[in-house]
C-alpha cells in the first residue's frame, strides 16, 4: 500500500491573474509488503530512470545434476544504481515468451532471485526471491531481455553453453555468472561458469566478480563469397557497421546494402555481381564493437569460385569410436582455391541412396586454404582424448553430424547447390583383416587424387600413430608407389642416458604401398631374443620405429653389441627382411 501526503500552497496574484501551485510530497512507501517510515519533505522519490540500472547477473539454466544447489532454474538480478527500483510490471522476455514481474522494491546493490513459485521454498534460504511463472530456460542459445514498463530495454543477455569454458560444468549443476555487472557490452567475454563449490552464488556477489572493461578491438574471423552478389563477413564479436565501412575494388565500391545475419555476421550485397575466379580486394574500416573499440583497417582478398568435384575431399572417417569418444570426418581442401566453409554441407545416405541428415559445415565465412584440413565432430574432446593431433585449431564442433553405421555408410560432401563434391562409401570389411577389434580405428584415404571408392584407396590408420590422424597427414597417405621397402638406420650406436644425444635407435621406413606390417626383434650375440620392438604392427606408408635400449619391463640392457632383426610383409605375400648390428654404450 502506498500513501501520498500532498501539501498544496496556493498564492493568488490578482494583478496578473496567475495561480501558482507548489506541491510538496511526503511519502510513505510499500516496500515489498512492509510499510516504511515517512520520508522527509526534501527526499526524492524512487524513480525508474536511466540511472536506475538493474542487470541480469547470474543464470542457472541447467540445474541437474545437482552440485550443491537445488534443482531449480533461476535468474539473479542486481541493482547497480544508487536508487531503489520497483520491478512492478517490468517485462522479462525469455526467447519468445514474455512474463510481467510482480511488485518488488530492489535497493541499491541488492540481489533478487527470479524463480518459479514452486522454487521459492528451496531458494529463499539463499537470498531474496521473487516467485512467478518463470519461463523455461534452454540449456544454451537463448536470449533474456529485461524491459521497463515504458518499453525501455534495461539489459539483454544472449547466453551460450560455450560461456562455461568448462566441458564438465556445462553438463549441468553450475551457474553462469557475470564477471563485471557494470559492463554492458561484449557479453561473451563477461560471463563464465561459477567457481563456487556449491555451483553458484544466488543472492550474493558472484564468485568471479572482477572489474572487466572491454579494451580489445574486434577481429575479422573470415570473409567468404557465397554467391556472385553476396559476401559473408564474420567478426569475433558483435559490431556496429554500415555500408561505408566496406569497399570492394574493381569498380564495385561500397555494398548496395547490408544484411545482419547476426550481431557478428554481416552479408554484404552488391547489385552488380563479382566475376568468376577473379580476385577482388575488400577494404574494411571504421568498424567498432558495442563497447566502442575500433578495429584496425583490414585489406582482405575475396574471390567468387565454383567448386568442382574433387576440389574438397573426405580424407578420413571414424565411424566406430571408442566408448566415450565420437565419430569424426576429416575434410581436405585438395584444390588451389580458397574455399568458404559456408559453401559446404555434409550428409549421409539412407538404404535407398537418398541424401539424409544434411548439415552445414560452416556458417562463419571462414576460408579453408589450399591444402588445409579440418575435422568435423560433435565434441573435440571426444576425439583429442583418444588421439594425437597436430592441429588443435582444425576442429569444427557441430551440434550433430550424420549418424554413421558401424557396418556400412556414406559420407557425402555437397556444395551450396547440393551438388556432390566428393563421396566416400565405407564398409567395415575395408579395415585391415589382422585388426581383431576395429573399434576406435579410422579409415584413411590413401590418395586424394583418385576416388575414395577405388579399391585399396581406404585403409585402416596405422597402429604406429594410434589408429587415427585427425587434423594432420594420413598415416597411409601415398601418391606415388615404389617397388621396394626403403629403410634407414640412424644412431646405430646409442647411449640412452637422456642427454638428448643418440638416446634411441631410430629406424626410418618408407613402404611401397599401404597395409604393410612389421615384426622386429633385438638379439644378443648368442642369438637370445632380448626384446620385441614390433609385433604384427600395422605400419604407416612412411614413419619411424624406435628402441630406447630397454628390455620388455623397461630396464636398460647391459652395454654391448646387439643384432636388430626386422621382417616387413603385406597380405599379398611380399616379405622384406633386414638385419643390422647395433651397439648399446654406457655413456
Amino acid at each position: 500500500m502506498r500513501v501520498f501526503w500532498l501539501r498544496i500552497l496556493t498564492f493568488i496574484c490578482l494583478n496578473v491573474n496567475i495561480v501558482m501551485v507548489f506541491v510538496t510530497v511526503a511519502k510513505a512507501c510499500d516496500h515489498n509488503g512492509v510499510a516504511c517510515s515517512f520520508l522527509k519533505e526534501d527526499d526524492a522519490c524512487d524513480t525508474i530512470g536511466l540511472e536506475s540500472r538493474v542487470v541480469i547477473n547470474e543464470l542457472m539454466v541447467d540445474p541437474t545434476p545437482e552440485v550443491g544447489l537445488p534443482a531449480q532454474e533461476w535468474i539473479e538480478l542486481v541493482n547497480i544504481s544508487d536508487s531503489r527500483v520497483n520491478l512492478d510490471s517490468w517485462e522479462l522476455m525469455v526467447g519468445g515468451t514474455s512474463r510481467l514481474l510482480p511488485a518488488y522494491w530492489l535497493g541499491p546493490g541488492e540481489y533478487v532471485i527470479l524463480c518459479s513459485v514452486t522454487g521459492i521454498d528451496m531458494l529463499s534460504g539463499l537470498g531474496p526471491t521473487l516467485g512467478f511463472q518463470l519461463p523455461a530456460l534452454r540449456n544454451s542459445g537463448n536470449r533474456i531481455t529485461l524491459v521497463t514498463p515504458d518499453g525501455k530495454i534495461r539489459d539483454e543477455v544472449s547466453y551460450s553453453d560455450e560461456w562455461y569454458g568448462d566441458n564438465h560444468k556445462k553438463e549441468g549443476g553450475w551457474s553462469l555468472e557475470r564477471i563485471d555487472p557494470q559492463r554492458s557490452c561484449g557479453e561473451h567475454a563477461n560471463w563464465t561458469s561459477s567457481r563456487d563449490s556449491s555451483g553458484g552464488t544466488p543472492g550474493s556477489r558472484n564468485s568471479v566478480f572482477s572489474p572487466n572493461p572491454d579494451e580489445v578491438e574486434p577481429q575479422l574471423l573470415g570473409v567468404g563469397v557465397i554467391s556472385p552478389n553476396v559476401a559473408r563477413v564474420t567478426f569475433s564479436e558483435p559490431v556496429m557497421a554500415d555500408s561505408t565501412c566496406f569497399y570492394l575494388s574493381g569498380g564495385l565500391g561500397a555494398p548496395d546494402r547490408l544484411e545482419f545475419v547476426s550481431a557478428s555476421v554481416i552479408h554484404l550485397i552488391w547489385d552488380k555481381g563479382l566475376q568468376l575466379n577473379v580476385t577482388f580486394q575488400l577494404t574494411i574500416q571504421g568498424i567498432s564493437d558495442l563497447c566502442g573499440n575500433m578495429m584496425s583497417q583490414v585489406l582482405q582478398p575475396i574471390e567468387w569460385i565454383k567448386l568442382e568435384p574433387g576440389d574438397v575431399v573426405v580424407n578420413e572417417v571414424l565411424f566406430n569410436p571408442f566408448p566415450g569418444g565420437c565419430d569424426f570426418v576429416e575434410v581436405l581442401n585438395h584444390s588451389s582455391k580458397r574455399v568458404d566453409m559456408a559453401l559446404l554441407s555434409l550428409a549421409g545416405r539412407d538404404s535407398q541412396g537418398e541424401l539424409r541428415q544434411k548439415i552445414g559445415i560452416g556458417s562463419t565465412g571462414i576460408a579453408l586454404e589450399p591444402g588445409e584440413l579440418f575435422v568435423l565432430c560433435e565434441s573435440k574432446e571426444g576425439v583429442t582424448s583418444f588421439y594425437v593431433t597436430e592441429c588443435e585449431s582444425c576442429f569444427r564442433e557441430v551440434s550433430s553430424i550424420p549418424s554413421f553405421n558401424n557396418s556400412e555408410g556414406w559420407v557425402v560432401l555437397l556444395d551450396a547447390n547440393d551438388q556432390v563434391i566428393d563421396e566416400l562409401h565405407y564398409i567395415e570389411d575395408m579395415h585391415h583383416p589382422l585388426i581383431s577389434n576395429v573399434k576406435g580405428v579410422s579409415l584413411e584415404r590413401v590418395n586424394p587424387d583418385i576416388p575414395a571408392s577405388d579399391k585399396g584407396n581406404l585403409q585402416s590408420a596405422s597402429a604406429a600413430v594410434g589408429f587415427a590422424t585427425p587434423g594432420y597427414k594420413n598415416s597411409q597417405w601415398m601418391t606415388e608407389t615404389s617397388r621396394r621397402v626403403s629403410l634407414e638406420i640412424q644412431n646405430a650406436a646409442i647411449s640412452p642416458n637422456n642427454d638428448g644425444y643418440n638416446d634411441a635407435l631410430i629406424i626410418r621406413y618408407v613402404m611401397p604401398s599401404p597395409g604393410w606390417m612389421a615384426n622386429g626383434w633385438i638379439f644378443d650375440l648368442s642369438g637370445t631374443e632380448m626384446v620385441r620392438i614390433a609385433e604384427n604392427l600395422i605400419l604407416s606408408t612412411e614413419g619411424v620405429l624406435q628402441w630406447d635400449g630397454s628390455d620388455p619391463i623397461g630396464h636398460l640392457l647391459p652395454p654391448g653389441p646387439y643384432i636388430l632383426m626386422l621382417e616387413m610383409y603385406d597380405l599379398e605375400g611380399h616379405i622384406e627382411k633386414f638385419r643390422e648390428a647395433v651397439v648399446l654404450t654406457g655413456q
